[in-house]
Parts: C-alpha cells; sequence; structure tokens
C-alpha cells in the first residue's frame, strides 16, 4: 500500500476512543503531554477530553522518583504533584536539569544552577535555556566561586539561597530580571540587557552584622525591597496593636508562597482540593516542607490544615517549589 492511500485511509488521531486515548495518556510524563499542540495538534484535540496536568494549575514541584521511590538527581527527572484536581503525581524529565537543581522561578519558568554556581533558566516544557551572567562579573563586590553553591569575598563565603525570578525572558518590558540572595545579606541583582553581569548591593548593615539573613526580594516600581528574617519578626512585635488579621483573599483564591514568584489561583466553587482564602507555603531552603494554612481560622486557632506528603522527601538540594506550567494553554482549559 502506498504512503498516500495510507494517509487517506488512517483515522484521525483526534477521533481515538477515550479510553484509548487514555491509556497512551498515562504512559506519558506531563511535560510531554503539554508539549503535544507544538508537535501533533491532532494529538493535543485527542487529549482535550482528559487531561492530566491543565494549563496553569499549581503543582508542587518535587525531586523525581522511580517506581521504586528511589531519588533520580543525575537523570534531571523531577515531580508535579497537583494541588488542584484530586492530588495526582506524574513524573518527568528535562534534559537542562541533569546535574542541576532548581533555586527559584516563575510560572513555568525554573532558575537552575550546578554545584559551580552557574546560573540559567530553564523552560522544562519548550526546553528553552538562556544563561545568566557569571557571578564572577559582578560589579560592587568582588566574587570569587570557590564551588558547592558558595561564592566568596575574600575571606567570607556566601551560600546561594534563591534567585528570585521578578520577570521572565518572555516579558513584555524587555526580558529577565532575577535578583539573588546569598546567606549573610549579600544581594545582587541582573537584568536582560547590554550589560551581561550582576550587580551588588551596597548593604552597609551587612558588613556589620553576622545574622544578617534575607529571605526574600521583589522590585516594585523600579525599588528592590528585601525582607530581613529577624528584622521583619522585630517589627512585627513592636507593631502588634496595630495589625489587622487577614482572613480573605478576595474571597475565591488561594496564594502560594516559596522559592518560587508569588502568584495567586482562583479556586472554583465548592472545590474539595483547591481551597480558598489559605496560603500554600512551599518553604525556602530554610525548611523543607510544604503545607497549607488556612486564613479563616478563627483567633487562637495556628492556620494550620494540613502538611502535605508529596514534600517529604531526604533531599538536601531540591526543595519543593510551587510551578505553574503555562506554555501551552490551548491543551486544555484554565483554571
Amino acid at each position: 500500500m502506498s504512503s498516500a492511500s495510507s494517509a487517506a485511509a488512517a483515522a484521525p488521531w483526534a477521533d481515538l476512543l477515550p479510553e484509548l486515548c487514555g491509556l497512551v495518556v498515562d504512559r506519558l510524563d506531563p511535560v510531554s503531554i503539554l508539549r503535544f499542540p507544538a508537535a501533533c495538534r491532532g494529538w493535543a484535540a485527542a487529549c482535550e477530553e482528559s487531561p492530566r496536568l491543565r494549563s496553569g494549575a499549581p503543582a508542587l514541584l518535587t525531586s523525581g522518583l522511580d517506581p521504586e521511590g528511589i531519588e533520580v538527581v543525575d537523570a534531571g527527572s523531577f515531580r508535579l504533584h497537583d494541588v488542584s484536581a484530586g492530588g495526582r503525581s506524574f513524573l518527568g524529565e528535562a534534559a537542562g536539569l541533569k546535574g542541576r537543581t532548581w533555586i527559584g522561578g516563575k510560572d513555568d519558568w525554573l532558575v537552575t544552577t550546578d554545584y559551580a554556581c552557574n546560573v540559567e533558566l530553564l523552560n522544562p516544557v519548550t526546553g528553552d535555556r538562556v544563561p545568566l551572567p557569571s557571578f564572577g562579573t559582578t560589579q560592587g563586590a568582588k566574587l570569587e566561586l570557590p564551588g558547592y553553591l558558595h561564592v566568596s569575598t575574600g575571606d567570607r563565603w556566601h551560600k546561594i539561597l534563591k534567585i528570585t525570578l521578578c520577570q521572565t525572558p518572555a516579558h513584555p518590558g524587555g526580558g529577565y530580571l532575577a535578583i539573588a540572595l546569598f546567606s549573610d545579606g549579600l544581594l545582587a541583582f541582573t537584568a536582560a540587557g547590554t550589560k551581561k553581569c550582576w550587580t551588588a548591593l551596597k548593604n552597609h548593615a551587612a558588613a556589620s552584622r553576622l545574622d544578617l539573613s534575607y529571605m526574600d526580594a521583589m522590585v516594585l516600581k523600579g525599588k528592590l525591597f528585601a525582607v530581613e528574617l529577624l528584622r521583619a519578626r522585630h517589627v512585627a512585635a513592636r507593631a502588634r496593636r496595630r495589625q489587622r488579621r487577614v482572613t480573605v483573599l478576595g474571597g475565591d483564591r488561594a496564594l502560594f508562597l516559596g522559592a518560587n514568584y508569588p502568584f495567586y489561583i482562583t479556586a472554583p466553587p465548592g472545590s474539595e482540593d483547591l481551597k480558598a482564602n489559605c496560603v500554600y507555603v512551599a518553604d525556602t531552603p530554610s525548611g523543607y516542607d510544604a503545607g497549607i494554612f488556612d486564613l479563616k481560622k478563627t483567633k487562637g486557632e495556628d492556620g494550620f490544615v494540613e502538611r502535605l506528603a508529596c514534600s517529604l522527601m531526604a533531599d538536601a538540594l531540591r526543595m519543593p517549589m510551587w510551578f505553574r506550567p503555562t506554555t501551552h494553554p490551548r491543551l486544555v482549559k484554565d483554571i
């Protein structure tokens, strides 16, 4: 039979029985499924009736485990735990994660590094990789790279804690913007443009204090704001009388915090999986647990709802982090 007659006799992928399509999709990782629209529109159409990971769905990103429960780091494997649809988990692989770990991210972009602090941006769905400048190019501070996730300034070593990705390479305003947070109060930022370097921020407090540590940072209207862990606690204690308890997040939203750039998700009415007015927390490098905190708890309750068991993995390098794949929204309905 000629190839022309075979093509004419072949049934469209979209006409596959849903049960057969489901059997095929069950053997694929979620990232491969999200790539369908770019690879084969017929397969994408066939999978629309039984999506495995919805576009924009919040998922907890953790180290990958093989079917026997053994961690697989060198292979670039990872696991996604969808907290919005029945708690399903998916195993995936990305070539850009081989021998690397994530230390931040925004939407479907991850900030990854190796032990030598060679940092790059990775989109595990498309495979796109954008290298960030070497920390050896840092202006305002002479940084050396001794390795094992550290930089040094003279006789002082600084461990890289996280990189806040404020803008992704797809940002219409000119590309990526990232802030690196190190131990002992060292901060640096970089942005897409002609200057391929990092710029260290002048921090006089860091020079005189050994306990200085920042837990997060962001850029707002051209200004960089960093949250100091100890100072935030002191300010909260002094301002306790003026504090107002937050009990709602717009009435139907959930907030996702961690090493990722924070984002909101609208919870469907009556959802048993995604809880409205709750904060989903995946700890930064100071801890490796993840849990849900209910803002509606009454006075005297701590707001703790549950600990997410999928994050309890003995991985000293890869911390649980929220991930939101949005690259191919055609595949499924948005939340």
